[in-house]
This record gives C-alpha cells, sequence and structure tokens, in this order.
C-alpha cells in the first residue's frame, strides 16, 4: 500500500512541475504580432484590418422583452356594505343550560387561592364539566367560573351569568 502511495505522489508532483512550466512559459512570451496592416489598392496607404464578422444571432430561447406599456391605475375598491344588525341573542337559561354544580381544588393552604374551578354543566343533551376556556356549544366560550356560576362569552359583548339552580 505504502508504494502505491509512493508512486502516486512522485507521479503528481511530475504533474505539477510540468503544469508551473507550461505556466511560466505561457506568461514569459510575448503575445504573437497582429496582423500587418493591408495597402490601399493604388494608394499606397495603410489601412486597418476589417473587423472580425459577429457571432451568429441565435434565436431567442425564451422570446424576446417586452417593456410592459404603462397601464391606467385600477379603481378603488367598492365601498363595503354595511351589514345589517345582527338579532338579539336568546337569554342564556333559555338554551336548556344549567348549573348543577362546581368543583373546587384547592393548594391546600386552605385560603382557597391556587388550585383549579371545574363547572358541571346540565343540558337535556347531556352534562359536561368545564373550566375556564373551555367551549360550551359553539359560540360559547367559559370566562371564569366563581360562587355565581359560569360567565360565557357569545362574543357580542360583556360575559353572560348562568347561574346556579335555585
Amino acid at each position: 500500500m505504502r508504494l502505491v502511495a509512493w508512486i502516486l505522489t512522485i507521479v503528481l508532483l511530475v504533474g505539477a512541475a510540468l503544469s508551473g512550466v507550461r505556466l511560466w512559459q505561457g506568461m514569459t512570451t510575448p503575445p504573437p504580432d497582429l496582423p500587418p496592416l493591408a495597402l490601399a489598392p493604388g494608394t499606397g496607404e495603410a489601412q486597418p484590418p476589417e473587423p472580425p464578422s459577429p457571432p451568429p444571432s441565435w434565436p431567442p430561447l425564451f422570446g424576446r422583452y417586452q417593456k410592459p406599456e404603462p397601464q391606467p391605475p385600477a379603481p378603488p375598491p367598492p365601498a363595503p356594505e354595511p351589514q345589517p344588525p345582527q338579532p338579539p341573542l336568546p337569554p342564556l337559561d333559555s338554551l336548556g343550560y344549567t348549573v348543577t354544580g362546581m368543583i373546587r381544588t384547592g393548594d391546600g393552604s386552605g385560603d382557597g387561592t391556587g388550585g383549579s374551578v371545574w363547572a358541571m354543566v346540565s343540558h337535556p343533551t347531556g352534562a359536561v364539566i368545564l373550566r375556564e376556556g373551555d367551549r360550551l356549544g359553539e359560540d360559547m366560550r367559559v370566562v371564569r367560573i366563581d360562587n355565581d356560576g359560569v360567565w360565557l362569552d357569545r362574543g357580542r359583548g360583556d360575559p353572560e351569568l348562568l347561574a346556579f339552580e335555585e
């Protein structure tokens, strides 16, 4: 293995040396002479050589660029139509929900702070246990639970109280 590595190292060094010599020769040789000026027939004056012909033109691959024409400004968007007033929401107690109980878990200090509060809400379709932030139905969210009952936000102003049964 070592023999192969030595042989390859020597071959690569010889190649690098030859490349260096060719580079040195290319740098030290003067550029080729320019073609002699042609004499104009009958005048004896030198004329400059003809310019080289332009390279062949290729057809455009993606079409030609055309500057877009200026467009008139767009008309302003129409003003939004005023929304009709929404009908009032039915009272919470008419929806069939009743608060049947409350569960309070404390932190063990006895002062009622800390822990979490859960409310048991019943409905003709079934009972649920809720905490703050849960949703009751599709459009009601529990804002807070206190000794008065469950405060629900229906998205139209202040939270409403769903009180305990009397």
